[in-house]
């Protein structure tokens, strides 16, 4: 196996880990602009990437406040997540 594959392979796995862990985060908070507010205050903001992975994760949860979370976060921030 080359080293690339490999480097990639981790840094998959390890954005889906924070996907998965901002996503758990989200599902504990129960209000769409409550879930808003802590993506905008987040001190490291997520990349369009990590968003498209949350995203992802809550369509395959059926958990469409945060789907509509993130698109009002999205249109905020000028951001398109296609996924």
């Amino acid at each position: 196996m080359n080293f690339q594959t490999e480097m990639d392979k981790l840094y998959n796995e390890v954005q889906d880990k924070l996907a998965s862990g901002i996503s758990t985060i989200i599902r504990n908070i129960n209000d769409k602009e409550k879930i808003v507010e802590f993506l905008i205050n987040i001190k490291n903001q997520p990349t369009i990437d990590i968003l498209k992975r949350i995203n992802k994760i809550a369509i395959e949860n059926e958990d469409y406040e945060t789907c509509e979370a993130l698109k009002e976060y999205s249109k905020a921030k000028g951001i398109i997540l296609l996924t």
